[in-house]
């Protein structure tokens, strides 16, 4: 489980808050801060058979979308994050869903036979967040990342790039962008490799509806040119 494996997120099935920190804080942005290293990703995969420290623990697979303070992982690895000594509280009774788009907050990871890549989620409260990435009047990333800034540095940074919207993201049919102001001159989509896989130029209209059936699953970079800027999106074709 080391190299290309990082670690991602432990949950017990049952509720038990046995807190010595008091009664935990279900809010996620109450319980952030610069110390945690944030990870944006697609919950791929679950398991309930490893022990730690003779604890049951539950181990959620997820594939990297994004990161933020620097985690020891890069975009496409499978990120794995259990709990601290298997259980948090607050973070005990949660019910994820495969392909489910969250962020968690994490601190860097102890149990050495993982792997450099390792994380885990540590203290009182929810220390994740499910959300709906790119999907127009929905969280995205960016918009989790601007306010995820503010709060840990009280500065907010509100991107001009923020005005496209590309959804659903993960994908599986159709990809659908949309700028609210300007014509896209170029549309680029590599795979996570660098390798170009199509391409579109010319002054498209500002929506775009991309039949991308062919692809094979896996994580792509889209990039998108309009007259005035770049921006570039991270995707998963399911």
């Amino acid at each position: 489980m080391k190299g290309f494996i990082t670690f991602l997120l432990v949950l017990l099935p049952v509720v038990i808050f046995s807190c010595s920190c008091g009664p935990p804080d279900f809010n996620f942005f109450n319980n952030i801060h610069k110390s945690h290293k944030f990870v944006f990703g697609v919950v791929v995969g679950y398991s309930d058979t490893i022990t730690i420290r003779q604890l049951r623990t539950q181990v959620w697979y997820v594939n990297v979308l994004d990161t933020m303070g620097n985690p020891n992982t890069e975009i496409g690895n499978i990120a794995v994050v259990t709990g601290q000594d298997g259980l948090n509280c607050g973070e005990s009774s949660v019910n994820y869903s495969q392909n489910d788009t969250m962020v968690f907050a994490l601190t860097d990871g102890f149990y050495g036979t993982f792997g450099r890549d390792s994380f885990y989620l540590c203290g009182c409260g929810t220390h994740y967040l499910s959300f709906s990435s790119g999907e127009p009047d929905h969280l995205t990333i960016l918009k989790l990342k601007d306010k995820i800034r503010g709060i840990i540095t009280g500065v907010s940074i509100t991107e001009e790039k923020d005005r496209i919207h590309v959804h659903p993201n993960p994908f599986q049919h159709n990809l659908y962008i949309k700028d609210r102001e300007s014509l896209f001159g170029k549309i680029v989509l590599h795979t996570i490799n660098g390798k170009e896989v199509i391409r579109f130029e010319g002054y498209l209209d500002r929506f775009s509806d991309l039949s991308l059936d062919f692809l094979p699953s896996g994580v792509y970079l889209l990039s998108i040119w309009t007259g005035h800027k770049k921006s570039r999106v991270t995707l998963v074709k399911q």
